[in-house]
């Protein structure tokens, strides 16, 4: 009968199990692999049947068998799928499975892992034995109304280790119905979420910090305003839906808006680099402001810059006081000029109440003793 088999099974003790079975008189079936004379791979739906003679002695064994190669097949692929599958999800998700009022009935080994809970504290336990303060009862109340009715919920949840660390996960607990239509558990699949939500928050509170202090925007790559804040509106003199929309060059001198160096600025960030300046813009009432932005190029995971984040804060002040320095020291070393030539009528304006005034008020007052001394001589 091994010529049938495969050479490995029939030297199994599974296979000798067999014939002592039937050799007591015991019935044995079951699906059992054949190779066929060309090595060809067989599956037979199989019974061994002891026979007797008319004295009731054993007399030979008859095996009846019915082929199942194709649905055998199909059932052990179909298995080998399942147990890949279940592997994965085994080392991805974080399962369970709850009765109607709630309390764990099975657990598999990522939810141990997570939750720092042994198996024996899980099972039994009502599904809140990980619930962090910080979620509100609405949350799972909405959870178990969702689910009560036969429909499947989906959140972001925050739970609680053993230990008491915080974890987040990204929940889907869905019904699992019975004959009649009605939920008779629950199966709950959860992907741990806890690095990706506290990069999140972390993020969100940078932004909230960005958004209180400085002029934030952002831009697609050819320069369309996608978002800009509060900061920034109130500088320009803008409302959001006047500027969503549309291109940066409506903050620009239109004479520049319309050159090369313009239309260059934006093909260097389109190729990824960071432009940082001072630079002028023109309000909507058609005034002029100054900021210290910088523009950073955002990329994708294939490096394509997919939009530009500018963040900037005004300088207006500082700007004007800068230009206003430069042309007043301007003015006192033309005032010099002419005071050594032999000008004694010049005289500074000293407003304000900077250094320059200080000195500028110096430079008349010498300038009045020169007089009074050309004139007593």
């Amino acid at each position: 009968h091994q010529i049938f088999l495969d050479s490995m099974y029939a030297d199994s003790t599974e296979y000798q199990d067999i014939w002592k079975s039937v050799q007591q008189a015991e019935s044995v079936a079951g699906d059992c692999k054949w190779l066929s004379k060309k090595g060809n791979e067989i599956w037979l739906q199989v019974s061994y049947n002891l026979i007797y003679d008319k004295n009731t002695k054993p007399l030979r064994i008859m095996l009846l068998g019915r082929d199942v190669t194709d649905s055998k097949i199909k059932s052990l692929v179909e298995e080998a799928e399942h147990k890949v599958l279940t592997d994965i999800v085994n080392m991805t998700s974080i399962i369970s499975y709850a009765d109607l009022k709630g309390h764990i009935i099975d657990i598999n080994e990522k939810f141990v892992q997570v939750s720092k809970y042994s198996r024996e504290e899980l099972i039994g336990s009502p599904h809140n034995i990980t619930r962090h303060p910080d979620m509100p009862k609405a949350t799972f109340k909405q959870v178990w109304n969702t689910i009560g009715h036969g429909k499947i919920f989906r959140g972001v949840i925050k739970n609680r280790a053993k230990d008491g660390t915080p974890y987040y996960v990204d929940a889907v607990i869905a019904p699992i119905l019975g004959s009649n239509g009605k939920p008779k558990k629950y199966m709950g699949v959860r992907y741990d979420i806890t690095e990706q939500e506290i990069e999140r928050q972390n993020m969100k509170g940078i932004l909230a910090a960005i958004d209180a202090s400085y002029n934030y925007i952002e831009f697609d790559p050819d320069g369309i305003i996608l978002t800009i804040n509060q900061n920034f509106l109130q500088l320009l003199g803008y409302q959001k839906e006047e500027v969503i929309g549309k291109h940066q060059r409506m903050f620009e001198d239109p004479d520049y808006a319309r050159s090369s160096d313009y239309n260059q600025f934006w093909m260097d960030l389109r190729n990824g680099q960071d432009k940082s300046d001072v630079f002028k813009r023109i309000t909507k009432s058609g005034g002029e402001v100054w900021i210290q932005a910088i523009y950073s190029p955002v990329k994708n995971e294939m490096g394509r810059v997919v939009k530009v984040v500018k963040i900037s804060t005004d300088i207006t002040q500082q700007v004007e006081a800068n230009i206003d320095y430069k042309n007043r020291v301007k003015g006192y070393s033309e005032f010099i000029s002419k005071v050594a030539k032999g000008d004694l009528r010049q005289r500074i304006d000293v407003g304000g109440s900077n250094e320059l005034t200080v000195i500028g008020s110096n430079l008349n007052a010498m300038v009045e003793s020169l007089m009074n001394i050309t004139n007593q001589m």
